[in-house]
């Protein structure tokens, strides 16, 4: 890959609603640009996750969404990425919406919900992560998104997990309790859990919930950093469809 440009300062200020197009490398100087994350959101500690990733390995990684679990068409002309932690307060208020925005465009886009949980909610935040990951594995993209509206409608937050097991609620997804149980064991599931994280961090995510709007077509981006309402998000959707 070739050398990327220095950028100013006041470029680096400029994410949103920046144009990509052509090389990767000039995607990746654009997820670079998202500065502040936005008021209200949970902030990820620096040097925090056991994988690291450069920022054209980050981009790839969200980029890319095979094998992900999708909700709405998936050769949508906009892919919606959502990096949120199961026990982040705020982020359990977002949930829903994006798919509310999603759904209301017809077919225009769909949504990636991105494993993002922060160390200051512990073990029990990530061990969530890893059952919802596993759901999708074994269970398919339907139990995946049923999951993670319980989990995240059952959380009583700040670390504090559901008050009934992980394995209770993806029963009523649909999971069988062996697969999970053999999945959610398997070190290479933890590790998926925190590419994703890994791959946020390298993009410039530092907290959640953030919300990264990708025009699959053209490469056109745009960060959105905490809480958003559903009219807000899908006029950034379209927005960035037709760029």
């Amino acid at each position: 890959m070739g050398k990327r440009r220095k950028q100013t300062p006041g470029q680096r200020m400029l994410f949103t609603g920046v144009t990509v197009v052509g090389s990767m490398l000039a995607l990746v100087g654009a997820l670079q640009l998202f500065g502040s994350i936005g008021a209200g959101a949970e902030r990820l500690p620096e040097g925090a996750g056991s994988v690291v990733m450069t920022a054209e390995e980050g981009a790839e990684w969200v980029r890319s969404t095979r094998g992900v679990p999708l909700h709405g068409p998936r050769r949508a002309a906009v892919t919606v990425h959502v990096f949120s932690d199961i026990e982040c307060p705020v982020c359990q208020r977002y949930a829903g919406i994006p798919e509310q925005a999603v759904d209301g465009l017809g077919g225009v886009a769909n949504l990636a919900h991105r494993h993002f949980p922060l160390p200051g909610f512990g073990e029990r935040a990530k061990r969530q992560h890893v059952a919802a990951y596993c759901v999708g594995e074994t269970a398919g993209e339907e139990a995946y998104f049923v999951f993670l509206e319980r989990m995240f409608d059952e959380s009583r937050g700040g670390g504090r997990g559901p008050s009934r097991s992980l394995f209770a609620i993806a029963d009523l997804a649909g999971a069988d309790r062996p697969s999970l149980t053999a999945c959610m064991e398997d070190p290479a599931s933890v590790r998926q859990v925190e590419s994703d994280v890994a791959a946020g961090r390298a993009i410039g995510v530092r907290g959640t919930p953030t919300t990264v709007i990708v025009n699959n077509r053209s490469g056109a981006m745009r960060g959105l950093g905490g809480l958003q309402d559903a009219a807000a998000l899908s006029a950034a959707i379209e927005a960035i469809a037709t760029e």
